[in-house]
C-alpha cells in the first residue's frame, strides 16, 4: 500500500511540475513576496521594478500555449535544473535570482508563440530586471 501511495505522490508531483499555469502562479506568488519586502522610497524604485516584472510575466503568459516547446526552442531534453523549483523566503537577493531563474526556465519550456523568439525576449528582460534589483538593493553578484 505504501508503494502505491508513494508512486501516486510522485506522479502527482510530476503532473504539477508539468502544468504551466501552476508554475507561473508559484512564480507570481514569490514575486509578490519580493515586492512586499521592498521598502517604499521616494525615488519610485518599487513601482518601476513592479511594472517591469509584470510586463515580463505578461509576455511569458501571453506566449503560452499549454504545450511544452522546450525542444522546439532549441534546448536539450534535460537542460532543466532542479533549483528553479525551490525559493528562499529570507534572503531577498537570492529570491530575486531564483525568480529570474524560474521565469527563464518557464519561458524556455512554455513560451511557444509570439513575435520572434519570445522565450529569448523573456530571458533577456528578466536578466535586466534582476540586474536592476541587484544594483538598487546592493546585492552582491
Amino acid at each position: 500500500m505504501k508503494v502505491f501511495s508513494l508512486a501516486f505522490l510522485g506522479f502527482a508531483a510530476a503532473q504539477q511540475d508539468g502544468n504551466p499555469n501552476d508554475r507561473i502562479a508559484k512564480i507570481e506568488a514569490h514575486v509578490l513576496t519580493l515586492i512586499d519586502s521592498i521598502p517604499v522610497e521616494s525615488n519610485q524604485f518599487k513601482q518601476r521594478y513592479t511594472n517591469r516584472l509584470n510586463k515580463v510575466i505578461s509576455l511569458a503568459k501571453d506566449s503560452m500555449t499549454g504545450d511544452n516547446c522546450h525542444t522546439i526552442n532549441g534546448y536539450g531534453a534535460k537542460d532543466e535544473e532542479e533549483d528553479v523549483k525551490v525559493f528562499s523566503d529570507t534572503d531577498f537577493c537570492k529570491l530575486n535570482s531564483q525568480i529570474n531563474s524560474a521565469l527563464s526556465s518557464f519561458a524556455r519550456n512554455w513560451a511557444c508563440i509570439g513575435r520572434g523568439k519570445t522565450h529569448r525576449q523573456v530571458v533577456r528582460r528578466a536578466r535586466k530586471i534582476k540586474a536592476f534589483y541587484n544594483y538598487r538593493q546592493n546585492c552582491s553578484v
